[in-house]
């Protein structure tokens, strides 16, 4: 049975960012040639190079074609000027905040290769992982003035929930302790004399 290809949005964005999407999508492609899955790709505009260019660094457009025709996004990188540039903000902050992205969620999964290019005996072992950082909060700070109390409160409690979901999903594996590093120590206080 074929499935529908998925729709990826691909945003290289500024510097490196312009190396790595190329690369993401030759991986894509590559799997898709080796695999039962299928992707398309749609390049879209964002970054400081595009804000010179036309004073928008995340252009409407871009939003909307992410959310009504694409099913994911490969996001590169963007540069960001060295001092406060009138009109600019960050596109990934902006992005953030338009998709409602409050938590940083990355499965990884082993894909079998073709049985014509493996053997059991250079058979890599499969990865069934689920990376999960902390929640971004608000991407100007938890305290930020821009965030209301119910998109905090929504984002704190909603977090919880994704690790466990993941890690259910994946029948074989069994679940990684999820923990945060402590906190860091209270700064030394200096005696007075």
């Amino acid at each position: 049975m074929a499935s529908r290809a998925l729709r990826i949005g691909l945003l290289p964005g500024d510097g490196i960012g312009r190396e790595v999407i190329p690369a993401a999508r030759l991986l894509l492609e590559t799997l898709s040639s080796r695999s039962h899955l299928s992707f398309t790709f749609t390049t879209l505009p964002a970054g400081y190079t595009h804000f010179q260019e036309t004073g928008d660094a995340l252009p409407r457009s871009t939003i909307q074609t992410l959310k009504s025709e694409c099913d994911a996004a490969l996001f590169g990188a963007v540069s960001s000027p060295t001092k406060k540039v009138a009109g600019y903000n960050s596109p990934i902050v902006a992005l953030r905040k338009e998709l409602d992205l409050y938590a940083n969620v990355r499965p990884v999964k082993s894909v079998s290769p073709s049985s014509s290019s493996s053997t059991t005996s250079n058979k890599p072992p499969e990865i069934d992982l689920v990376i999960k950082k902390k929640p971004t909060m608000h991407p100007t700070g938890p305290k930020s003035p821009k965030q209301s109390n119910a998109s905090r409160k929504k984002q704190v409690s909603e977090s919880p929930k994704w690790p466990a979901t993941l890690l259910f999903r994946a029948p074989k594996s069994e679940p990684l302790s999820l923990h945060q590093p402590p906190p860091p120590p209270p700064p030394i206080k200096n005696p007075q004399k």
